[in-house]
């Protein structure tokens, strides 16, 4: 079984010392769900044991076997958009980032895709620096929310998104097409409030 931590950034509690990064308007609302849909598919799959993480990672140089960090894009002109894959560029990060946008571009609609590491600070995202594994390792800007057009593509196929990120991570550790495997009655999904509660309670928050 595979851990994966999936962050959802600029959720609080946000990491030391990065107090200030809140995202653009939109922005933490859109991961979060993003993040909940995605940890419910891999809970759902018995190759997968999630990890949910609000913008704060602990314990810190957590012990996984993958990670993706769930952020968008916010700019003042209204006009940019598109979705990009940012990772430290060494060959397993580069080949989870490929496969992602390979099942990103399949969805009807979707943002153009932008040059992976397209800023400095996509190769550099702190998130890198507090998991220990010697898996991949991928920031996902799923696009601009300071574009209107594309925000709301973003927020109407938030499931969308999760499977295509699910087939991908699917992909990557040899586990078939993408598809997830029928039922073996070998691990009973979990129901949503199980999964909800689980994510409220990495961002230090209950219900």
């Amino acid at each position: 079984m595979k851990r994966i931590l999936v962050q959802a950034g600029h959720m609080p509690p946000l990491q030391r010392h990065h107090e200030t990064q809140t995202g653009a308007p939109g922005e933490a609302k859109l991961v979060a769900d993003i993040q909940r849909a995605l940890v419910g598919l891999l809970e759902e799959d018995e190759n997968f044991d999630p990890l949910p993480m609000p913008g704060r990672i602990t314990p810190d140089s957590v012990r996984v076997d993958g990670a993706v960090f769930l952020h968008a894009d916010g700019v003042s002109a209204a006009s940019a958009r598109g979705f990009s894959l940012g990772f430290p560029d060494v060959a397993v990060n580069r080949r989870l980032a490929e496969l992602i946008a390979a099942e990103i571009e399949k969805l009807p609609g979707r943002p153009p895709r932008r040059p992976n590491n397209n800023t400095a600070d996509m190769a550099q995202y702190y998130g890198f620096g507090h998991v220990a594994t010697a898996g991949p390792e991928v920031l996902i800007e799923h696009g601009f929310v300071t574009n209107p057009d594309e925000h709301a593509w973003l927020k109407g196929n938030v499931k969308q998104l999760a499977h295509a990120e699910h087939r991908a991570l699917r992909r990557f550790f040899g586990l078939g097409s993408g598809q997830p495997p029928a039922d073996t009655g070998k691990r009973p999904p979990r129901d949503a409030g199980h999964r909800v509660s689980r994510i409220a309670a990495c961002a230090g928050r209950t219900r």
